[in-house]
């Protein structure tokens, strides 16, 4: 009796969403860990294993890295519609696997949700067309060799346009500023060292000097401060006003 072979239904679909959902697991698991530092990172004996976790960190943390993700996920899904959906879900996917490890193993806090909760809105409104442009990438025209040229080039544009190459100290050297020779007031005072003071400034020594004697037994203390600091030189502009000190006696206040 000869046997019938039935052709197996071969899923298209279901191959592409779980790779696309396992590189966004390993972005997550990859990002978290390449900034995790250890003591010996921190003093100094492990600078060779510093380097290569921040060059790791550097990529895997990049915009382009996440936004890859989104167009991958468009590609290995390939329909339009749900290329839309493999990238959304994959990026949101990607978030939250990143923080809930973060925080299970304790190198993030629970506020990393509400720190970040403008990447889960980037995530869907970004990568419904990011989706769609990898879906596009498997197409051999025109539109499909732009689609796959998008991620290089966004490889090439964010280190200049987020000023990753700059190197510390490549400024620009500005041009030390000439100082400038102030002119001494028409209104100075000079005081008895020969040294031409403003009239604020000869207001707040005559303060500092010992308060002169009543002129009569029923001046009080304050009363002869106010006397003094009326007879200072000052000129129309300035205004004395008295008041409260730290000690309860009117104190002159120069505007």
């Amino acid at each position: 009796m000869e046997s019938i072979e039935v052709p197996a239904r071969q899923s298209v679909l279901a191959p592409g969403w779980a790779r696309a959902l396992g590189a966004a697991l390993l972005l997550a698991l990859v990002s978290l860990l390449s900034n995790i530092t250890s003591t010996a990172q921190l003093e100094g004996r492990a600078n060779a294993l510093l380097t290569t976790r921040l060059v790791i960190s550097k990529l895997v943390n990049s915009g382009t890295a996440w936004a890859s993700l989104a167009i991958l996920a468009g590609w290995l899904v390939g329909r339009r519609l749900q290329s839309m959906w493999a990238a959304i879900l994959c990026c949101e996917l990607a978030l939250v696997a990143h923080y809930a490890l973060g925080n299970l193993i304790g190198v993030m806090d629970s506020s990393i949700w509400w720190a970040n909760k403008s990447w889960f809105v980037f995530a869907i409104v970004f990568g419904a067309p990011l989706g769609l442009c990898g879906a596009a990438a498997r197409r051999r025209d025109r539109l499909g060799l732009a689609a796959r040229l998008l991620v290089p080039l966004g490889a090439m544009v964010e280190p200049f346009a987020m000023g990753m190459l700059t190197p510390p100290g490549s400024a620009a050297p500005t041009r030390p500023r000439r100082r400038r020779h102030l002119r001494r007031p028409a209104d100075s005072v000079r005081s008895d060292s020969g040294i031409h003071r403003h009239p604020a400034m000869a207001v707040s020594d005559s303060l500092t000097a010992p308060v002169p004697a009543p002129e009569s037994p029923s001046e009080s203390p304050s009363a002869s401060v106010l006397r003094r600091v009326a007879r200072a030189s000052i000129t129309p502009a300035t205004r004395i006003i008295a008041t409260p000190s730290q000690y309860g006696t009117p104190c002159p206040r120069v505007l």
